[in-house]
């Protein structure tokens, strides 16, 4: 066998190894889920331009930690760290929001539809925690403050006719959130816990009572950057 021919070989096994590597990744992507919270820790390292510690991640995680076999924790470390390293390096942070969806008070008076946090009062706007390892980022909304009185449109006021006038009633805000900068040089401590700091942009946002959708709101950019075809379906 000839040097040239046993380099051949060697390349050879590299491409094959490359294109198995790429199809695992690929196949993996089409089954294995990327959480809102997997995009949350995405989004921060890609906003500081580093790479998540994808082992650390991955062992303190609740599904590592659940099991008990060595075999299992092996199985669960190589799954995630495939679909991890897959999910982060496909991830994109100008397209890829991410997805909150959560309880709040609402209360339709007049032509305006209001809402309110459960977890904060008044006006004020709650942190959504996602875990990373051992540590915690906080998303921060950024401009959600003129967004607390929805102005109802024609359509929007037919479907709240039956709905109940001047008295809070329970229902739920979906909100598809842009991230736009975080801070990974200090932390801070919210509710006693040591949290590192992401904020975001709101790109869309439905307030619904049960499945119907009552009131929306879209971002200007966002609507130029959809009709363009450049972010997601809103069924997504």
């Amino acid at each position: 066998m000839t040097v040239a021919t046993t380099a051949m070989r060697a390349s050879a096994r590299l491409v094959l190894s490359i294109f198995l590597l790429c199809f695992a990744g690929m196949a993996l992507a089409q089954t294995g889920e990327i959480t809102e919270s997997d995009k949350a820790v995405f989004a921060f390292f890609t906003l500081n331009g580093h790479t998540p510690a994808y082992e650390e991640w991955v062992e303190n995680s609740p599904k590592y930690l659940a099991q008990t076999t060595y075999e299992g924790k092996r199985e669960v470390l190589e799954t995630e760290l495939l679909r991890l390293k897959w999910g982060f390096g496909t991830y994109n942070v100008e397209r890829d929001f991410i997805k909150i969806r959560t309880p709040v008070k609402l209360l339709i008076q007049g032509n305006y539809l209001a809402f309110s946090f459960h977890e904060a009062s008044g006006k004020n706007v709650p942190y959504f925690p996602f875990p990373y390892g051992k540590e915690w980022i906080a998303l921060l909304i950024n401009d959600l403050d003129p967004l607390f009185e929805l102005e109802l449109t024609p359509e929007e006021r037919a479907r709240t006719a039956s709905l109940p006038k001047n008295r809070v009633f329970d229902g739920e805000i979906v909100l598809r959130l842009r991230p736009i900068k975080a801070d990974n040089n200090n932390t801070q401590k919210l509710d006693g816990t040591d949290h590192w700091l992401m904020m975001a942009d709101t790109g869309r946002l439905e307030l619904l009572s049960g499945d119907t959708v009552l009131a929306t709101y879209t971002a200007p950019w966002f609507l130029e950057s959809a009709e363009k075809g450049v972010l997601p379906s809103l069924q997504q």
